[in-house]
C-alpha cells in the first residue's frame, strides 16, 4: 500500500481538468451546459421497493441459506432490481440535492483552510522558538571560533548555521505558498455597468453578484409586476437550482485550485521541520562537547581630571546624642566650598 502511494500520479486527464480550472471560461461553460433548463424540470415516475426490502430481510432472517434458498433469494434479487426505477423528483428536491453538494464543497475548503491554518500555527511557535535556540547558540558559539575547533567540529558548527538558515527558507517559503493558497480569489468578471446595476442579479448566492445590482435591481430579482400587480417571478426557483448547482462548481474549482499549492505548501513545511531538527542535534552535540567562547572581560579605566575641579558641598553637623540629651535635637546644615585638586595635575 506504502508503495502504491508513493507512486501514485495524477492522471493525465485529471491535470487537464484542475488546470483548466483557472481559466474564466467556467462560467460560460455553465452557462451553455445550463441554457435549456427552462420550463417544469420533471424526472421519472416512481418504483417500490418493497420487493427489494423483502429480499434483504429474507437474507437476514436465514443463518446458513442452502443452495436452493441462495438461488431462489438471488432470483427475487434479480426481479426486485429490474423493477426498480429512478425516485420522482420534484424541484424542491432538485434544489436540495444542489444545496447539498454546495455545502460538502464548502467543507472541502474550509477543511483546507483549517488545515492551513494548523500547519502555520505550528511553524510560527517553532520558529519563535527555534529563534531564541539560535541566538542564545549563536552567543556562545560564534562563527569566530571555528579557527580554534578541530576539523571535525568545524563542520558541525557550519552545518548548525547552514541548518538554521535552511529551517528559516523553507519554513518562509512554505508560508508563503500557504498564504497564495488560501488567498480570496473570484471567477465571477469584474466588469460593472449601470445597465447591470438596474438589472436583475445574476446569482443569488454570490455576494458580489448581489451587491453588484441596485437595491431596486435585487428587488426585481424576486418580484415582477404583472396585471394583478407585484407577483413573485416564476422563474425564481429555477434560478435558484442553477445558482446552487453553478456554486457548488465554483467552489470545487476553488478547492482544487487551492490544493494545487497546499500539495508543495505542506512539502516545504516538512523540510523546514526536518531541518529544526537537525539544527537542533546539531547545537546539542556542541554544546555537549565543545566549550564555549571565553567571556571577555569588562576593562574599567579611571580617568583623571587634568585641572583641579570645583564643587559644593552641604554638610550636615550631627550633635551628639548622649543619656538624657533632647530627643527632638537636630542637625543644623552648613553650606561650605570646597575645591578639588588632584594632585599631579597640571
Amino acid at each position: 500500500m506504502r508503495d502504491w502511494a508513493a507512486n501514485w500520479q495524477l492522471p493525465e486527464p485529471d491535470k487537464r481538468i484542475i488546470a483548466s480550472l483557472k481559466s474564466d471560461d467556467i462560467l460560460a461553460d455553465m452557462a451553455t451546459a445550463m441554457k435549456d433548463w427552462t420550463g417544469p424540470i420533471k424526472a421519472g415516475d416512481v418504483a417500490e421497493i418493497d420487493a427489494a426490502k423483502a429480499v434483504l430481510e429474507q437474507i437476514v432472517a436465514q443463518d446458513e441459506p442452502s443452495k436452493e434458498q441462495l438461488a431462489k433469494i438471488q432470483a427475487d434479487a434479480k426481479a426486485a432490481l429490474q423493477k426498480m426505477t429512478a425516485p420522482e423528483l420534484s424541484l424542491d428536491d432538485a434544489i436540495n440535492l444542489a444545496k447539498a453538494s454546495l455545502t460538502e464543497v464548502k467543507a472541502q475548503t474550509e477543511y483546507q483552510d483549517q488545515k492551513a491554518t494548523r500547519l502555520l500555527t505550528v511553524t510560527t511557535f517553532l520558529s519563535a522558538l527555534s529563534g531564541a535556540l539560535f541566538a542564545s547558540f549563536s552567543a556562545s558559539y560564534p562563527l569566530e571560533l571555528i579557527d580554534r575547533l578541530a576539523t571535525g567540529w568545524r563542520l558541525v558548527l557550519i552545518g548548525a548555521y547552514l541548518t538554521f538558515v535552511l529551517f528559516v527558507l523553507a519554513a518562509v517559503a512554505g508560508a508563503l505558498v500557504t498564504f497564495h493558497a488560501t488567498r480570496t480569489r473570484f471567477k465571477y468578471s469584474k466588469e460593472a455597468t449601470a445597465k447591470r446595476q438596474a438589472g436583475q442579479t445574476r446569482s443569488f448566492l454570490f455576494f458580489r453578484e448581489m451587491i453588484g445590482v441596485s437595491p431596486e435591481g435585487w428587488a426585481k430579482s424576486f418580484v415582477e409586476v404583472g396585471q394583478g400587480g407585484p407577483v413573485i417571478r416564476p422563474q425564481l426557483k429555477e434560478e435558484y437550482f442553477k445558482n446552487y448547482v453553478m456554486e457548488s462548481y465554483l467552489v470545487a474549482a476553488k478547492t482544487a485550485d487551492k490544493l494545487r499549492y497546499l500539495g508543495p505548501a505542506q512539502s516545504l513545511l516538512a523540510w523546514a521541520l526536518r531541518c529544526l531538527l537537525l539544527f537542533v542535534i546539531l547545537i546539542t552535540l556542541i554544546q555537549a562537547y565543545v566549550a564555549k567562547q571565553p567571556a571577555v572581560p569588562t576593562q574599567v579605566k579611571l580617568l583623571w581630571p587634568e585641572k583641579p575641579v570645583a564643587a559644593d558641598v552641604d554638610l550636615i553637623q550631627l550633635p551628639a546624642r548622649t543619656d538624657g540629651s533632647d530627643s527632638k535635637a537636630t542637625g543644623h546644615p552648613t553650606s561650605t566650598h570646597v575645591r578639588v585638586h588632584v594632585q599631579g595635575s597640571r
